[in-house]
This record gives structure tokens, C-alpha cells and sequence, in this order.
């Protein structure tokens, strides 16, 4: 019992204030990289943690949201203890999750909608309708890139997040571009590396994924709220 407390509940120790310095100092690619080499076993252990309790796929933004406070944790030069700071977050954040979860199933409904509105026919009304549907099914994706670092990041109440999160997305568009481009090209790398990838993307793939979100929502985020400050 007491092992396993100790695994659970880690001792706390000081952290490395001139890491901390370093990292904060550095430019967004860089951050990224220096977190990629300096703590690859915690991504790795974080991306099997994000796998497994992502299966069931309403819990996915719930994993997806603890897993973004680990890697702002990280990409702030803090102290991380994968294994136990996951579940904290779970226990804490699970309700604000479950909403973008029910908007996730709202935005897969809404593609299949889409998607039968243009193979029902090729008239006018069909096709409208189903590139209206492609409209909000994007413009949930791209909000979903600012909602999990903005609930770590801000004291807002859950619909302002979402309101916040839509208008940053055509504010920062600078970011919301490079994080949605990595996005996919993660996902076309994986899918085009079939069968090699499958090796791969369960190591580090995912918890890659969250980190680069993490700091571009992160930088869009602030630097958002640093030009209205100097205004």
C-alpha cells in the first residue's frame, strides 16, 4: 500500500528554476522540440494514459483535456508527475470535458447529415445543406483547439469559453492555422505510413498532437490578451 502511494502520490521536490527560465524564454518550435527530447518518457507514458482512456470516444475530450494541463504543465517548466497529476485532472475537469464531448457526437451526427444531404442528389438545396454542414462541423474543430488550454488558462464560465474559443480562432488565425495544419499532417503521416505508423502513433503520436495544441492555443491565447492589455 505504501508503494503504491508513493507511485500515486509522489513526494514533491523543488523544481529546476533555471529549466523553467529556459524553457519560458524560448521561441514556440523550440519549446516543443526541447519537450519532445528532455521528456520523451512522459509523453510516451501520457500517450498510452490518453489512448486508454479515450476508448470509449464520449470520454475523449475528458482525457483530451487532462492530457492538455499536463503538457502546459510541462511547456511551463513545472514538475509533472504523469500518472497521478492525469487522474487529478480527470477528477477535477470531467464535467466542462463532457460538454465538448456531446458537441464532438453533435459535429460526427451533423458530418453524416452532411454527407447523406450531398450523396442524396445533385440538386441545389442538397448541396447547400451539406456544405453547411461542413461549415460548423470545421468551425467545432477549430474551436475545440482553444477550449482545453483555455479552461486551464482562464476563471471563465463554460460558455464563455466556447464564445471566446470562436472568436479566437479567425482573431489568432496565424495559430489556428498552424495547429490545425500539424494536425493533419500528423494524421496523413500516420495514414500514409500504414502498417509502420501503427507502431508509432501509440508511443507518442497522440500526446504530440496535444502538446503542439497546447502551446500554439497557449501563445495565441496570450498573445491575444496581451495586445488588448496594450490597448
Amino acid at each position: 500500500m505504501k508503494l503504491f502511494d508513493s507511485i500515486y502520490n509522489p513526494p514533491e521536490r523543488a523544481p529546476d528554476q533555471d529549466e523553467a527560465c529556459d524553457i519560458s524564454s524560448q521561441s514556440a518550435p523550440r519549446r516543443v522540440k526541447d519537450i519532445v527530447v528532455h521528456h520523451t518518457s512522459q509523453l510516451i507514458e501520457l500517450n498510452i494514459l490518453l489512448i486508454v482512456t479515450s476508448l470509449p470516444i464520449l470520454t475523449l475530450p475528458i482525457a483530451w483535456f487532462a492530457a492538455t494541463n499536463i503538457c502546459l504543465s510541462l511547456l511551463e517548466g513545472k514538475i509533472v508527475y504523469v500518472w497521478h497529476d492525469f487522474w487529478h485532472y480527470i477528477r477535477n475537469i470531467w464535467k466542462p470535458a463532457l460538454q465538448m464531448g456531446v458537441a464532438n457526437i453533435f459535429m460526427f451526427v451533423l458530418a453524416g447529415i452532411g454527407i447523406a444531404f450531398y450523396n442524396k442528389g445533385g440538386d441545389l438545396l442538397g448541396k447547400s445543406l451539406s456544405c453547411v454542414c461542413v461549415i460548423i462541423c470545421i468551425a467545432l474543430l477549430l474551436q475545440s483547439i482553444y477550449l482545453p488550454t483555455m479552461n486551464n488558462l482562464t476563471g471563465l464560465t463554460m460558455k464563455q469559453k466556447w464564445v471566446n474559443a470562436a472568436l479566437l480562432v479567425p482573431v489568432q488565425l496565424k495559430w489556428t492555422l498552424a495547429t490545425a495544419s500539424f494536425d493533419m499532417c500528423i494524421v496523413f503521416i500516420g495514414v500514409g505510413l500504414l502498417p509502420y505508423s501503427f507502431f508509432i502513433i501509440p508511443l507518442i503520436g497522440v500526446s504530440l498532437l496535444v502538446l503542439v495544441n497546447a502551446e500554439c492555443a497557449s501563445h495565441g491565447l496570450t498573445t491575444y490578451v496581451v495586445k488588448q492589455r496594450g490597448r
